[in-house]
């Protein structure tokens, strides 16, 4: 059995999820280093006498781009779909649509995936 959400999508009741287990830990990992390089550039420059207000703010600009950078993707899985959401954007994909991968020929060492569509037809993408 599915609920619906909001936008018509199906989704899978909240007991029937499975999540990435140790996001929470690289999450936790890529805050330690994110402030271990904050803390350094201010050490350095604050042993150095050249700590401005400028170059604090320079630096906490860089450990937020490494923290954006280092931002690892949650990824939930449930019955016939998987969602992947990252900082800005997530992925869903309907992998009970999915038609089974196969590889394909050429110079190209490629997989192709294809799910089918009301035509009878297939829509396929080559990875």
């Amino acid at each position: 059995m599915t609920a619906s959400s909001a936008a018509g999508e199906r989704t899978a009741p909240p007991g029937n999820r499975a999540h990435d287990r140790h996001w929470a830990a690289e999450m936790r990992s890529t805050i330690r280093c994110t402030g271990t390089i904050l803390g350094l550039l201010l050490l350095v420059d604050a042993l150095a006498d050249t700590l401005t207000p400028t170059r604090a703010a320079l630096s906490c600009g860089l450990a937020l781009l490494l923290l954006l950078i280092l931002f690892p993707p949650r990824i939930t899985a449930g019955v016939g779909w998987l969602v992947v959401r990252g900082p800005w954007a997530g992925h869903r994909v309907r992998t009970d649509r999915l038609v089974s991968p196969a590889p394909r020929e050429g110079p190209r060492n490629a997989w192709s995936c294809g799910t089918p569509s009301a035509a009878g037809s297939s829509s396929t993408r080559v990875f």
